[in-house]
């Protein structure tokens, strides 16, 4: 497929070429090469995946009794 769009692209340069000269055959694949690259850019491939919610965040007292719970055993563990 890839060979083909380069033969396609070359024969359609050299008529554009003949027929209205180079600048405006450069603008009119430069145009159309950005707009096919702006399509194949916003198209989606695959389906996109939903995101899961982001779950509640713990209370600080929790957190705070586990930090002090490590923190005991990191003492315990020094002592031994």
């Amino acid at each position: 497929m890839a060979v083909a769009a380069v033969f396609l692209s070359i024969a359609g340069w050299l008529t554009l070429v003949e027929m209205y000269g180079t600048i405006h055959a450069a603008l009119a694949f430069g145009g159309i090469y950005l707009v096919l690259a702006l399509l194949l850019f916003y198209v989606p491939v695959r389906p996109r995946v939903p995101v899961t919610p982001v779950p509640a965040s713990a209370p600080v007292g929790s957190m705070i009794e586990a930090f002090l719970a490590g923190r005991a055993a990191g003492e315990a563990m020094r002592k031994e």
